[in-house]
């Protein structure tokens, strides 16, 4: 009751925190540079044109999946994670958003990411800890900073029921560079993907989120997950902004 409570104070506090911010300081929208006149910064009519993954796989996420009965065709391949939380389905509109946040360096667009998906996500099972999907380094350094890191920090800070679960920035490694996967097949981003993940100490019987921007055939998030299920982990979730339809996949 007591963390009830609490959590009710928190949600009210931030929201008055919100609406005075944004009297200062008003939101324009990301879409179409309108004051979006709310906390978000997409106005109304833009966050309806998204597409919303709300009958995806429970499992993977893949959009438009018949609920139940066998897995889905994506979840055949056997994936080494246990659960997939995209609340929205990658199309070119989130695409153009993803590119500007990732390739322009547009990071405020990172508050709108980690809303849209405390918005609209299924409520996740509390992991033990959350784990950006770590970059090589070289491609750190040639991007300036990590997208997943400053996502799942923002998600962390955002979520009342994730207070006190730990970011670990260190416990998953990509040590291999594997190069871009933009423009590879699913069976050759598995190839890509194979042994590019190890982890800093064992993982035993933790639950662990680990957080990317978008998930489209699955392979990297399932490379990550063997490594971290290799070093002891109990499960492995991923959380992401959006999920690749099937008819995207190549």
């Amino acid at each position: 009751m007591a963390k009830t409570a609490a959590a009710t104070v928190w949600r009210g506090t931030r929201r008055a925190a919100g609406a005075l911010v944004d009297g200062l300081f008003p939101h324009h929208c990301a879409l179409c540079d309108r004051l979006s006149r709310r906390t978000l910064a997409l106005c109304e009519e833009c966050e309806c044109s998204l597409t919303f993954n709300s009958n995806g796989c429970e499992r993977c996420g893949l959009p438009d999946t018949p609920p139940g009965g066998s897995p889905c065709p994506a979840c055949r391949g056997g994936f080494a994670f246990d659960r997939v939380l995209a609340p929205l389905s990658y199309d070119a509109t989130l695409a153009a958003l993803v590119g500007r946040w990732k390739y322009r360096r547009e990071l405020a667009l990172t508050a709108l990411f980690a809303d849209l998906w405390l918005r609209h996500a299924p409520s996740p099972d509390l992991p033990d800890r959350v784990l950006p999907m770590p970059l090589h380094w070289r491609r750190l350094c040639w991007r300036g900073f990590n997208q997943s890191e400053r996502l799942a920090t923002a998600i962390v800070r955002g979520h009342p029921a994730l207070a006190g679960v730990p970011v670990d920035r260190r416990l998953l490694r990509r040590p291999r560079p594997t190069g871009s996967q933009a423009a590879l097949g699913q069976r050759e981003r598995r190839d890509n993907m194979a042994g590019a993940f190890t982890t800093r100490g064992p993982c035993d019987n933790l639950h662990l989120a680990v957080v990317d921007d978008v998930c489209t055939t699955g392979a990297t998030a399932d490379a990550a997950a063997r490594a971290l299920k290799a070093a002891g982990a109990r499960r492995v979730d991923l959380w992401c902004i959006a999920r690749a339809p099937a008819t995207t996949q190549r």
